[in-house]
């Protein structure tokens, strides 16, 4: 087991390379029409590209698969996710050497809005977001009839500890700055993403080399239920959802390898859990008492 830490038609070319969409069989799951309308547009008339993104996560990159595909030494093979929560559209750098610029400045995650602007390597792209038209596929992607948890945590299976993500989209994968650093060489640098999907827990694979595996079968995006089996590469977590808080009781930390938590028997305050912090920012909370509130 590793560790915790928690497209084929070329449509234009730009300067430093071609740009190219995903062909229709590499779509992950469309959105309903009722979602807001998320559109990426590049250069000018009569040159000018618009990109509907009709998925729910939407991939910019250099390596074929993605659904934006360019070709550039300064763009990294899976770069940049557009995610669409369903109500919500948010961009996150998949920690690429040259980064992401949104409006001129550093991107991490953060909210997009219409007119914001995109600089990824040479290309620079316009979001556009309209909201959408009521239209009768309105419930075409309803996730279920329960109410969505307000707690999402996932169980490190070999430790049996729990973190629960502190931001709307979380990365998990091998390298440093994931939210779940999994040391596995099984494992890609940026392995999945894990956010929510109406108000559901959904994860998507990032073309990684072993796909994500839920339940132990390859996903390529899944709505996630308590109790649902992740492998990342050969690590195990178990999904765990709950309706209840428990906000009070929680230890605020950044990534966290799993090599470096110590097991139940050693750690001598139950609530918290002794840990070496990455060089990531804070994101995630570690949750020792989740199985108190689940009772």
């Amino acid at each position: 087991m590793g560790g915790l830490g928690w497209v084929a038609s070329k449509v234009g070319s730009r300067k430093g390379g071609p740009l190219s969409l995903a062909p229709p069989e590499l779509e992950t799951i469309s959105l309903a029409d009722s979602g807001p309308i998320v559109r990426l547009s590049t250069g000018s008339p009569p040159n000018e590209i618009s990109i509907v993104c009709r998925r729910v996560i939407t991939l910019v990159g250099s390596r074929d698969g993605c659904k934006v595909v360019l070709k550039n030494r300064r763009v990294d093979p899976v770069h940049l996710a557009v995610i669409h929560t369903g109500d919500a559209v948010f961009a996150v750098d998949l920690l690429s050497r040259n980064g992401t610029l949104l409006n001129g400045l550093k991107l991490q995650f953060e909210k997009l809005r219409d007119g914001d602007r995109l600089t990824i390597g040479p290309w620079e792209f316009r979001v556009g977001i309209e909201t959408a038209l009521p239209s009768a596929d309105a419930d075409l992607h309803r996730v279920g009839l329960e109410p969505a948890p307000q707690i999402v945590a996932l169980e490190h299976m070999p430790t049996h500890r729990i973190l629960q993500p502190a931001r709307e989209a979380c990365l998990l994968g091998r390298r440093n700055g994931c939210d779940i650093i999994v040391q596995d060489h099984s494992a890609s640098r940026v392995h999945a993403i894990l956010f929510r999907y109406h108000g559901f827990p959904a994860i998507c694979d990032l073309l990684s080399r072993n796909p994500t595996q839920v339940n132990r079968g390859p996903v390529t995006f899944q709505v996630l239920r308590n109790d649902d089996l992740v492998t990342i590469g050969e690590t195990e977590f178990r999904v765990r959802l709950h309706t209840a808080g428990v906000q009070d009781r929680v230890t605020k930390t950044k990534s966290v390898p799993a090599t470096s938590v110590k097991p139940p028997s050693t750690v001598n305050d139950p609530d918290l859990i002794d840990i070496h912090l990455t060089e990531s920012s804070q994101r995630w909370t570690i949750v020792d008492d989740y199985e108190r509130a689940t009772r």
